[in-house]
């Protein structure tokens, strides 16, 4: 890629193509992530937000954004997942995926609330 790249000097690099479509990602997400009332979704544009921060990172370019957004890609794979763990079971239990009706799990089901809990915190930073 490096020497297609060196022959033809007016080509553009994947960089400034992967900056832009990671913000679009994340700009879109965000304004999905305002309406959504359903848990599994919220959680679903909450990804694609963050894959928009990671391919932002990787259009940066460099060793640092390089190992950032690896970092990045990792932890979210491993928080997310234990989120939609407990999302689901939280769906079965309650028999919903609306925030609005799944209020107050920390006292009707400790275990499962405080996993959301500590899903949350974790994917939030």
């Amino acid at each position: 890629f490096k020497l297609l790249l060196a022959a033809s000097p007016q080509a553009i690099g994947p960089g400034p193509l992967m900056v832009t479509m990671g913000l679009t990602s994340l700009i879109f997400a965000a304004f999905m992530l305002y309406r959504r009332r359903d848990i599994k979704r919220l959680f679903a544009y909450s990804s694609i937000e963050h894959m928009g921060i990671i391919v932002f990172a990787f259009g940066m370019g460099g060793p640092l954004a390089n190992f950032a957004g690896l970092l990045h890609m990792v932890m979210h794979s491993l928080t997310k997942s234990a989120i939609f763990f407990a999302v689901g079971h939280i769906a079965q239990v309650k028999g919903t995926q609306k925030i609005s009706e799944i209020r107050g799990l920390t006292e009707s089901h400790p275990g499962l609330g405080w996993a959301l809990v500590i899903g949350v915190v974790a994917i939030a930073g």
